[in-house]
């Protein structure tokens, strides 16, 4: 999958996504599971994958804010209901970001990519 195409694809349709949780989540799951394989974690930082990551991690509160304000909740309970669900699905989504890192990071030179780009202050 990872030369087949895979890691474009997924890099693409996260750079493309505004904020669809499903697809973001999607793309990070499959660049965690491909960045398990050494050839693969090059592949990743070369194609953008690196930086689509981070910017899943610094999309989270303007995702939380939009994705409440969409959801046109009519009541404080509702709302609060709302930003619990958005909340949990962001987390979930943001796991998947930072395995997919963690994966990618195996390789000492997408260590030093990912410092680069702020990375390590991003998840500490």
């Amino acid at each position: 999958i990872g030369q087949a195409g895979g890691i474009e694809a997924a890099v693409a349709a996260m750079t493309r996504s505004k904020g669809s949780h499903r697809t973001l989540a999607a793309a990070c799951v499959l660049l965690r599971e491909l960045g398990r394989f050494g050839p693969n974690q090059e592949r990743i930082a070369a194609k953008g994958g690196v930086n689509a990551l981070l910017n899943v991690l610094m999309l989270h509160p303007k995702v939380l804010q939009s994705m409440q304000r969409a959801s046109g909740a009519e009541t404080v309970q509702a709302e609060q209901q709302t930003a619990g669900a958005v909340s949990d699905k962001l987390l979930g989504l943001m796991e998947h970001a930072l395995a997919a890192l963690r994966n990618v990071a195996a390789s000492e030179q997408n260590q030093v990519l990912i410092a680069q780009c702020g990375g390590v202050r991003m998840v500490i």
